[in-house]
């Protein structure tokens, strides 16, 4: 479709094709294919489809959502926990995002956050039409300064390019050791072959940066392609994918309406500026790669785990992950020598993660699994260590099915914890959802183990 649409762009502005570019595209998709069919064999196309078919499920779910959200959504960064009670029983994974942006940010931020975006991105598409018209303030293209003074400018205009590829090399360079403060580092590959490949790339279009012009349609083309695969991709909502699209809107709106502003202006917004980004800084990013630090000390040195837990709740106190893996070494603890100060410990942490992760169903089916565990510990014969353990694993599994409601696993656990407690209705209950529900899903990582299929059938079923 890009292609298209420069093939489009070109023939408006009278630019003339040789074969060798529509020779060279055709390669290159032939190519494409090839080595599409050569790996997966004809079952590629059977797998698109497939791949099609999981996401009008996603969306299917996600409608769903927004109507029981409407106006300010589920909150950045909870998609994925508010996804699981709408997923449905035959869908295939709890996806992080919808795959589709308009659903993403109209879930995610709500129905005002979406009219904005459809706002923003019909704005430059009147720009981009008004330009196209010919429009006087409105150039089809950024042209040349011509740099002898007869413009209003002067040689030292024409250096910009200068300090914008010295910025892009300071910048990939940077990204090895900023890299290594976040949860991803990119490792020296990224840099060692990036570089070079960079460097080749700027060497190819040494000429158009020295001398080229940008066609003012350029930029939208690219916008009209980021989006296009964003209907069916994710990532609308993280700056290293969103980012393109932003630079892309900007490229194609420069050399508009350009403004100087008075210098007590610029300072002033240099100074707003400069104080939003160390806000942001001290209350959002930095407590986020602290309390990052210390889950990876926990990890690598498993002797002082409690020590960098505890450390990563104080850095991140909203981060409900500390306070999860806390629980479960507490747990483990409680579980190697019983004792009412060890449970207690135990109890507090994991009361503190669901409270901090009310909506996270893998937290409270978790949660479930220490309280059925515990449950089962004896210290002396028919006498429970824990006596009321079996009615929080109940209620921990209720919650965890009510956020999950679709999941045959959940119901199965629930439906077991009834049966311990002596609740045969409740528990064929559970079993006749769970049973129903594996027979719902295609996939075999969302099915019961067969073990536990029997179990349920047998219960339900007894034999006189």
């Amino acid at each position: 479709m890009g292609l298209l649409l420069v093939w489009l762009v070109c023939r408006e502005r009278k630019v003339r094709i040789g074969w060798k570019v529509p020779a060279a595209a055709v390669g290159i998709a032939a190519v494409l294919v090839a080595a599409a069919l050569s790996i997966e064999g004809p079952a590629v196309l059977g797998k698109a489809w497939k791949s099609f078919g999981y996401r009008v499920q996603y969306w299917q779910s996600s409608v769903r959502m927004i109507a029981d959200h409407p106006l300010v959504g589920c909150g950045p960064g909870n998609f994925q926990n508010a996804y699981t009670q709408y997923k449905l029983p035959e869908a295939s994974e709890e996806v992080a995002d919808p795959h589709n942006f308009l659903l993403d940010v109209w879930a995610t931020a709500g129905t005002p956050a979406v009219l904005a975006l459809l706002a923003v991105l019909g704005s430059f598409t009147w720009v981009m039409m008004a330009g196209k018209g010919g429009s006087p303030k409105l150039p089809h293209s950024n042209p040349l300064p011509k740099g002898d003074g007869t413009d209003g400018t002067d040689e030292s205009d024409l250096n910009g390019w200068k300090y914008v590829l010295a910025g892009g090399m300071l910048g990939f360079l940077l990204s090895a050791p900023l890299g290594l403060m976040s949860a991803a580092p990119p490792g020296a590959a990224a840099v060692l072959l990036g570089l070079p490949l960079a460097a080749i790339t700027v060497l190819l279009l040494w000429g158009w940066i020295r001398e080229g012009r940008l066609p003012g349609l350029l930029p939208a083309v690219g916008v009209v392609v980021v989006l296009v695969a964003l209907l069916a991709a994710g990532g609308i909502g993280l700056p290293s994918v969103a980012g393109t699209l932003w630079l892309l809107l900007a490229l194609g709106l420069g050399g508009r309406w350009p403004r100087v502003l008075p210098s007590y202006a610029a300072w002033s917004a240099l100074a707003v500026g400069i104080a939003l980004a160390v806000a942001c800084y001290t209350s959002a990013y930095s407590p986020v790669l602290n309390c990052q630090a210390n889950l990876r000390l926990a990890e690598r040195d498993p002797a002082r785990a409690v020590e960098h837990l505890e450390a990563a709740a104080v850095a991140d106190p909203l981060s409900a992950e500390p306070w999860r893996q806390l629980a479960a070494v507490e747990f483990e603890n409680w579980w190697q020598q019983p004792n009412e100060r060890a449970y207690d410990r135990f109890q507090k942490c994991n009361a503190t993660a669901l409270e901090l992760a009310p909506n996270c169903a893998p937290a409270w089916l978790a949660a479930g699994d220490w309280y059925f565990r515990a449950y089962s510990r004896t210290d002396q014969p028919d006498r429970k260590v824990a006596g009321d353990a079996l009615d929080k694993a109940v209620d921990a599994y209720r919650h965890a099915a009510r956020l999950y409601p679709n999941s045959a696993v959940y119901h199965a656990k629930l439906a077991e914890a009834y049966r311990a407690g002596g609740d045969q209705s409740a528990f064929r209950q559970e079993a006749d959802t769970a049973l129903r529900l594996d027979e719902a899903t295609p996939h075999l990582d969302k099915k019961l183990p067969a073990e536990v299929r029997g179990r349920l059938a047998r219960g339900r079923n007894p034999t006189p």
